[in-house]
């Protein structure tokens, strides 16, 4: 399918904040607790799972049935993951959570809030980043990449005390790519699987450095394979990367022995949340 654009959403997520009061000993070095709702609105999504019918040119932002739940973090320290609930039309999806926020044990002022879309991409976090798995095997969509392999976070503003409502503005952790073989001559033999290496890691674990928004890797891997028997219009995820002067090799395994092509990219990158063609 087509073109680069997409729709902005927004999505509304409720997270309610259970803590438990301290207790009612009189000591004058008892931790001090709080109790507050939080109301998360999550804004101006970029893209999520699907890409809807195109109009004019621009494709909606789509929730999918299957977006089951969202990694939610705070201060990069306590991490809990929330069911996802999708609205009837796949336009908005709402989650709800709870946290314990203490003086001491768990998280202080100031507060941040972060969440990750699909829960199943988490690996960890530090005080500083937290990492990702961008699968190393796909299976495209018609329209789309793999659900798994798209990977969407969002950061919110650092709040002195702990706030009654928090926006949060997904984007993208992962680039796209799609691309279509011509000229292939199979010769009566049928495609198991499509697989791409790169010169350089583009998959694997990657962490995302919250300070500056950059990208590094952790323990990446240079090779994506597709659970496909297509050979065109084929869609895949991988890490943000500079692709200047890199090659890609594409390879269509097929059940009489594989098919290799090796192409040379100049000045080329794949950019979170651009769709290479």
């Amino acid at each position: 399918m087509p073109g680069m654009k997409t729709m902005f959403k927004s999505i509304i997520a409720f997270a309610f904040t259970a803590m438990a009061f301290a207790s009612c000993v009189k000591e004058a070095d008892a931790p001090v607790t709080e109790t507050k709702t939080v109301q998360f609105l999550a804004e101006s999504i970029e893209t999520k799972t699907a890409f809807g019918t195109p109009d004019n040119g621009s494709y909606p932002t789509l929730w999918t049935e299957n977006d089951e739940e969202i990694k939610l973090l705070l201060n990069l320290n306590e991490e809990v993951s929330a069911d996802v609930n999708v609205s009837d039309d796949f336009k908005t999806a709402s989650f709800n959570a709870e946290f314990t926020v203490k003086a001491e044990g768990g998280s202080t002022a100031p507060y941040t809030f972060y969440a990750l879309s699909p829960a199943d991409a988490y690996v960890g976090k530090n005080s500083e980043r937290f990492t990702v798995t961008i699968p190393t095997s796909q299976t495209p969509l018609a329209n789309s990449v793999d659900e798994s392999a798209q990977i969407l976070y969002a950061v919110s503003d650092e709040y002195n005390e702990l706030p009654d409502k928090v926006s949060l503005h997904f984007g993208h952790l992962t680039a796209y790519g799609k691309f279509s073989f011509t000229n292939l001559d199979l010769d009566g033999a049928n495609v198991t699987s499509v697989a791409i290496t790169s010169s350089v890691n583009f998959a694997g674990r990657w962490n995302y450095v919250v300070a500056d928004g950059s990208y590094a890797e952790s323990s990446g891997s240079s090779t994506i394979t597709l659970n496909t028997t297509d050979t065109e219009n084929l869609w895949f995820a991988c890490a943000p990367v500079d692709m200047d002067g890199q090659t890609l090799t594409f390879t269509v395994n097929t059940d009489k022995g594989p098919l290799s092509k090796a192409a040379t990219l100049s000045k080329k990158k794949f950019i979170a949340g651009k769709i290479a063609t």
